[in-house]
């Protein structure tokens, strides 16, 4: 399930409110000042939205960065190493979380990769 402002997601984040054990979110985020078509992703235990804060704080960017997407998983260490093994060529560097392209191709890729672990 994609994550937005929907009755249906509220109501599944109501059903879950700290998503015990290794459940968790994997998230597509970025942020207006960097550069077209680079996108932040990763995993969360808390909400998509407090994430964004707490990296907006954290980075110095001079803005905030925006939930793009984000979807439950239920084990997201799993779920996030299978994203970036299918992003890697698309990584904008090796240490970092942030990965190149178009959103609609990143998307699909993402998708593919968290399959086995989408609640």
């Amino acid at each position: 399930m994609s994550y937005g402002d929907t009755d249906e997601f509220k109501s599944r984040v109501k059903e879950i409110p700290k998503l015990l054990g290794k459940g968790a979110y994997i998230y597509v985020m970025r942020c207006p000042s960097h550069v077209r078509d680079l996108y932040k992703i990763g995993f969360t235990t808390v909400n998509p939205e407090q994430r964004a804060a707490e990296l907006s704080g954290v980075t110095a960017s001079p803005v905030r960065f925006e939930v793009v997407e984000a979807w439950i998983v239920t084990d997201a260490k799993a779920a996030e190493a299978s994203v970036f093994r299918a992003l890697d060529a698309r990584r904008a560097n090796k240490s970092r979380e942030f990965f190149f392209g178009r959103y609609r191709d990143i998307r699909a890729d993402l998708w593919e990769a968290i399959k086995p672990w989408a609640a």
